[in-house]
């Protein structure tokens, strides 16, 4: 290989784009055949499903030709907090609205917490746990504050006395547990009906559920999205069949009420038909992209 060749060689590599391999290799992935395959970087904290790209460009939260600066942005804030230190980095990362739309603490914490263990992993049960516990907002899922939530947590876990906790893993793990409705979900369900503070979302987990947000193709997918519409407008959601799954998740899950409130239970609907339109599964969900996108935004722009 002569200078020249090996001087277009560099040009090339230096040119080369790693956007891919921030994506793949830097952010959770949930361990299904797919992402193994794939070769993404599998992760016990996922907070994605399958492709991200697709995921995100189906919500209207990024465009194809977006996604290089996407990918430099999060490589240069995991840089910036790991080799630096410099913590001003999640702000100014959260502060790029274009570039950090739909990137919060549940999809960048994790890769801290494997490359530092100071950084604690925080996403959706993190936060029901420690904010049932202190029984206020103490921490949320924005970047900018990030620092500050890590500290609480980190004078809490002495005070609630229990060795187990100081390992972070095991904190995690416990976290767990106050959310999962078959292990109690104290943190998650009574949390939420008992406490004025816990405010309703959809969190990390729950969106990754909908494999990348797929249009739906049957009734028991219809109804997930109107109700994960319902839950982002701030209503109290029903379904019929709480056993009936959609996009792997139990519909009783993701509902609030397990029972119908009287006022409904003889609604005429054949004596009103005229009252009611047809919608699409297309347009139901647009709908919902529209409603999630709205929700996003408001968090943001309301956020003090």
């Amino acid at each position: 290989m002569n200078i020249s060749e090996s001087r277009k060689q560099a040009i090339r590599n230096f040119a080369q784009d790693y956007t891919d391999d921030v994506l793949e290799k830097m952010l959770p992935y949930a361990n299904t055949k797919h992402n193994r395959e794939k070769g993404y970087r599998i992760s016990v904290m996922p907070a994605i499903t399958k492709d991200i790209k697709i995921w995100f460009e189906n919500v209207g939260w990024h465009k194809p030709e977006n996604w290089p600066k996407v990918g430099d942005a999060i490589f240069q804030l995991i840089y910036e907090v790991i080799e630096k230190k410099n913590y001003n980095s999640f702000a100014e990362f959260e502060s790029k609205y274009e570039l950090s739309k739909g990137f919060k603490s549940g999809f960048i914490s994790p890769t801290l917490f494997f490359l530092n263990s100071k950084y604690r992993i925080i996403n959706n049960k993190t936060i029901l746990t420690v904010n049932f516990i202190l029984e206020k907002k103490a921490i949320d899922r924005d970047l900018a504050n990030y620092m500050k939530y890590v500290s609480i947590i980190d004078e809490l876990i002495p005070s609630l006395e229990i060795d187990l906790l100081n390992e972070p893993e095991k904190f995690d793990m416990f976290c767990h547990f106050m959310c999962d409705k078959r292990l109690g979900g104290y943190a998650k369900y009574i949390g939420k009906s008992s406490q004025g503070f816990a405010a309703v979302e959809i969190d990390e987990e729950e969106i990754a559920i909908l494999d990348n947000d797929l249009e739906p193709s049957g009734h028991w997918e219809a109804v997930y999205y109107i109700t994960q519409i319902g839950k982002l407008l701030g209503y109290k959601t029903y379904v019929a069949d709480p056993s009936r799954e959609a996009f792997g998740k139990k519909l009783g899950d993701i509902a609030d009420l397990s029972e119908v409130p009287p006022i409904l239970k003889t609604a005429p609907f054949k004596e009103f038909e005229d009252r009611y339109n047809f919608r699409t599964y297309e347009e139901l969900f647009d709908f919902y992209k529209e409603v999630k996108n709205y929700t996003e935004f408001r968090e943001k722009f309301l956020r003090l």
